[in-house]
């Protein structure tokens, strides 16, 4: 439960960027605020699947729960929100799949592109759960060790005066653009965003363990391992890459990251930006796949 409903470790790589806008302490503040609030919602949502028959035994998705709890507006509204989310995501999964992959291959991006939507198609064409379980369980814990071994790389090129603990804005600190808003809050929603996880494993995990104890269990675990792997990603990498460097960062941490640590960081930040975004690219299109199989007439 606590490995197939982890949340996606890719976003790591561009959050410190984001809170380099605000500063150490409001970031650390936000991760943690952002954190419990989805730590409690998902520990909610593990709950309601293991009440619902529906979701138990996987004979619906996240709109025929809603449909039990909320009636067809409340369903509706899962259903149209999560669809447009999963359709308008995808592409940029697959852009950053494909674009990793081509800056080490030389191979045309499109070419990457096609290959992960083949991939992506034979997951689906299998209509089981059993074909990604096994790829899921290798892949998170493989980036479990990359997540814990890059921050061990860097410390020791840490240094304190590295670090901008910025002002809390409320007390006085700086003025943030909406803009500049918009980015941090769109990161940090993204960042723990494994909810669709909960109704999509929920009834294979409960089919092990009926009593749904380690379903809830795990789910509430993942969100706190997760809590505690992005603050030490945000501490370590601000007191690693100077504070007016990480500010104006394209793209990921890895460039900056590679300067001060060394090339080997370049290969583990690519194993995240693949599999990592590979798999959720996966997991979003059978969750887009159950949300239009339920609205189908059934035969």
């Amino acid at each position: 439960a606590f490995a197939l409903t982890l949340p996606g470790a890719a976003g790591l790589l561009a959050l410190p960027i984001a809170l380099a806008q605000v500063g150490l302490i409001t970031g650390l503040l936000l991760l943690v605020l952002f954190g419990l609030l989805n730590w409690f919602t998902i520990g909610a949502l593990a709950e309601t699947v293991a009440r619902s028959g529906t979701m138990r035994f996987g004979l619906g998705f996240l709109g025929q729960l809603m449909q039990e709890y909320m009636g067809n507006t409340g369903s509706l509204l899962i259903t149209v929100v999560l669809a447009l989310n999963n359709f308008l995501v995808l592409p940029i999964f697959y852009i950053g799949v494909a674009g990793t992959l081509a800056d080490a291959t030389a191979l045309p991006t499109a070419l990457w592109i096609a290959v992960l939507f083949g991939v992506t198609l034979y997951f689906l064409s299998r209509q089981s759960l059993n074909a990604t379980i096994a790829t899921t369980l290798l892949i998170v814990f493989v980036n479990i060790a990359v997540l814990i071994l890059i921050p061990l790389l860097a410390l020791p090129h840490f240094r304190s005066a590295n670090f901008s603990l910025g002002a809390l804005p409320w007390a006085g600190g700086q003025t943030l653009s909406v803009g500049t808003w918009a980015l941090v809050i769109g990161i940090l929603a993204s960042t723990y965003f494994s909810h669709p996880l909960v109704a999509t494993y929920g009834s294979v995990v409960l089919r092990r363990d009926p009593s749904a104890r380690t379903w809830q269990q795990g789910t509430m675990a993942a969100i706190l391992f997760h809590i505690v792997i992005c603050c030490i990603w945000l501490v370590i990498l601000n007191g690693v890459i100077p504070a007016s460097v990480l500010a104006n960062a394209p793209g990921t941490v890895l460039v900056p990251l590679a300067a001060q640590v060394g090339a080997i960081v370049r290969p583990l930040g690519a194993w995240l930006v693949t599999f990592s975004m590979g798999l959720a690219a996966v997991q979003i299109a059978l969750a887009l796949y159950y949300l239009v199989q339920e609205r189908l007439p059934r035969p």
